[in-house]
């Protein structure tokens, strides 16, 4: 598919696709600005209602079947989509006729990322997988979640990951009187730091911010930080992510995943915190990897500590977070960049996928709704074939998709072919959001603190493969059964855990 390259030194005629407030505040800035690429000539939108009136001075010419007159009448190389409220389907519909009219499709950020509300000339961007996904926003407990976060004290665990900086931005708009983040990587640490600072120098109001470059697998840290800090809330995203990586590293997974959960819990419930949050995954649910078996293990630990302490701390699950580190479409631009083929794993794998924004916000969401012990799982739409994601990213970059190669590389240890979001066990029930689900359905092992010392005990040692079977001995046990007692740690008493691709396929 061709796509038509800019000149240098003019600005390309664009038509503006969404008439309303968002759209005109575009056409308005690109005016003023002489730096702004682009020169409107007229808007496009669905409307009908529109058609044939004039906004900020330019005309409309109707919707998408109206788009080829509009592209002779005005000789327009660009189309600008101004709609940054519309769900997904829309952006893709507009996004498919742009590009088969072979113009350059550009876009302006969802409602959710426009940190002030306001958008002009430089904030257009290319079109993204992820907003081909998104979902309209529903955000029915605003003033419930501004109520648990307003002049209180915060503090986000893996604040330089992309969920918890998102995390970050949102807190900082919501007013908490102090923000404090936690992170291990020291360079993601200061790039959020850097972010929320300038916003602070721009003069916009903000929270009191401290920074902490810590291990939340350090219990006299941890205790030490929420001791002096006294949060109202902790969001606890800090976690190790990568499956195949953390098959290769189980120790690193039990010492991060678990032992970090519970460093961070316990310091919460002697602080005071009120709320906790763990961000958790759909790996949790029948997990056949490491990382997922931890992040089980962890859920559990929550609502041991909730149903202890009688507070609001809950686990939140879900999917897939499109443009998250290490997800798959870095790895996809960075192939297409090199001319090599597109790697996938296997030709039907499926996946939740949400994007960063929509997931931190339901997340701030559930820690409003929380009660004790609810492990909230949110409404993730259909899962998504990733041959699909893939053909969507390279027609989004412009090439045809039959042209790309693409190569299945197999299933790689500890991952599935599909996931799920509730056990079988679990009852989904509906909450005050219509996105975000309660799972109800089982209660930890009994004696689970006990449990979580004596893999980390294991996990001090060298026998890995050991580890990973104590692990999932627990994990596999029957949820409202007290768990046999931990195996040996001797090899010769253990049968294997590690799992063939095949079989975690016939299990998917």
């Amino acid at each position: 598919m061709h796509t038509p390259t800019p000149r240098a030194g003019r600005r390309r005629r664009t038509l503006l696709f969404g008439a309303g407030e968002a759209g005109a505040m575009i056409a308005r800035s690109a005016r003023r600005e002489p730096l702004a690429d682009m020169e409107p000539v007229g808007f496009l939108d669905d409307d009908q209602s529109r058609r044939g009136h004039r906004v900020a001075g330019l005309p409309v010419f109707g919707g998408v079947d109206a788009l080829a007159d509009a592209v002779a009448v005005t000789r327009a190389e660009v189309l600008l989509i101004t709609m940054p409220a519309a769900a997904g389907v829309a952006i893709r519909q507009v996004t498919e006729a742009g590009l088969a009219a072979g113009l350059v499709v550009r876009t302006i950020p969802p409602i959710h990322e426009l940190f002030d509300g306001s958008v002009d000339a430089f904030r257009v961007r290319t079109v993204r997988v992820e907003d081909l996904i998104r979902r309209p926003e529903v955000s029915c407990l605003a003033d419930a979640v501004e109520g648990i976060i307003r002049d209180r004290v915060v503090l986000v665990t893996g604040a330089g990951g992309s969920i918890g900086s998102e995390l970050a931005r949102q807190l900082f708009a919501l007013g908490p009187r102090r923000l404090l983040l936690v992170d291990r990587g020291e360079s993601a640490l200061y790039a959020i730091q850097r972010e929320l600072e300038a916003r602070l120098a721009e003069g916009l109001p903000g929270p009191e911010l401290s920074v902490h470059l810590s291990n939340v697998a350090s219990r006299a840290v941890m205790n030490r930080l929420l001791d002096q800090s006294r949060p109202d809330v902790v969001l606890h995203a800090a976690a190790y992510k990568h499956v195949p990586l953390m098959e290769a590293h189980p120790s690193e997974a039990v010492h991060v995943n678990i032992g970090g959960t519970m460093a961070v819990l316990d310091a919460a419930v002697a602080a005071g915190t009120s709320r906790f949050v763990l961000v958790s995954t759909d790996k949790a649910v029948a997990p056949t990897s490491t990382m997922g078996a931890t992040k089980r293990f962890s859920e559990w630990l929550v609502a041991e500590a909730a149903q202890r302490t009688g507070r609001s701390y809950v686990s939140v699950r879900f999917g897939n977070v499109l443009g998250s580190t290490g997800s798959v479409i870095p790895i996809f631009q960075s192939q297409l960049e090199q001319g090599k083929p597109l790697t996938i794993t296997h030709p039907e794998m499926t996946r939740y996928f949400m994007t960063i924004v929509e997931a931190s916000s339901l997340i701030l969401e559930a820690a409003a709704l929380g009660t004790p012990a609810d492990v909230f799982v949110l409404d993730m739409g259909e899962p998504i074939r990733v041959v699909d994601l893939a053909r969507d990213f390279v027609r989004l970059a412009g090439r045809d998709p039959d042209a790309v190669p693409m190569v299945f590389t197999g299933l790689r240890p500890g991952e599935k072919l599909h996931e799920q979001l509730f056990y079988d066990h679990e009852s989904g029930r509906p909450t005050a959001n219509p996105k975000v689900m309660l799972a109800r359905g089982s209660r930890p092992p009994e004696a689970i603190r006990g449990l979580a010392l004596e893999l980390l005990g294991l996990a001090d040692g060298s026998n890995e493969e050991a580890l990973r079977n104590a692990l999932f001995a627990i994990v596999d046990s029957p949820a409202q059964l007290v768990p046999a007692p931990l195996p040996s740690p001797s090899p010769a008493s253990m049968p294997s855990r590690r799992r063939s691709p095949a079989t975690i396929a016939s299990k998917a």
